[in-house]
């Protein structure tokens, strides 16, 4: 008799999975590689890192850039940056991590007046010591804003990278609707090894507010 994925599932969460013996001072490391992952994840996770940090909302069809500390020492310098290269504002603010969560970087959040320059904010971006920053919209399609999480699964059948690339979707579609009463969108898959073999153990990015 066949099983459906769903059943297969189920049926391994239920079951205990021994813990390997390992010599005293030998540490086991899960080793992750991404084998499925949303085009736009990226723009995704820079706005919700973006909120994170601000800790309220972002402002509705704004463009959000991120740059490197160093290439703006006084990081208000950026304004007359992009009202040079772009065109002008009708507003902005700074996005800093607070010191404990420093990573080199800051965010600006910018409604530019016109249209035309909105896109090519988007399109373009503006050029800074030779590296090209483009911003990303904080909401293009007036939906809600990401809400991410991490759901990890254990348990999982092992499969080749593509048929659990596939049967995966197909299982967190069940579980973002039933057993976690999650709904939401799979952004990113990963599986994770223990020296280099799979050991059933998967990890998904969810995206709560994707509709």
């Amino acid at each position: 008799m066949t099983m459906q994925w769903s059943e297969i599932v189920a049926k391994g969460q239920k079951m205990k999975v021994p813990s390997m013996v390992t010599r005293r001072g030998e540490k086991l490391t899960d080793v992750p590689s991404i084998i499925y992952e949303l085009e736009e994840l990226a723009s995704l996770m820079k706005m919700h890192r973006a909120e994170a940090m601000l800790e309220v909302a972002l402002h509705n069809n704004c463009a959000l850039f991120e740059f490197p500390t160093l290439a703006f020492p006084n990081k208000t310098d950026v304004y007359q940056e992009l009202i040079t290269q772009i065109g002008r504002m009708l507003g902005g603010r700074l996005i800093t991590a607070p010191p404990h969560r420093a990573n080199g970087k800051f965010m600006v959040e910018t409604k530019f007046a016109a249209e035309e320059h909105m896109e090519q904010a988007i399109n373009q971006g503006i050029t800074v010591d030779d590296v090209q920053y483009r911003a990303v919209y904080t909401r293009s399609d007036r939906g809600d804003l990401p809400k991410m999480v991490h759901v990890h699964v254990s348990g999982v059948p092992y499969e080749e990278e593509d048929i659990l690339v596939t049967t995966s979707l197909q299982y967190y579609d069940i579980l973002v609707t039933t057993s976690l009463q999650y709904y939401g969108k799979v952004c990113q898959l990963k599986m994770y090894r223990q020296s280099g073999v799979f050991e059933g153990k998967i990890a998904a990015l969810l995206d709560l507010n994707a509709t």
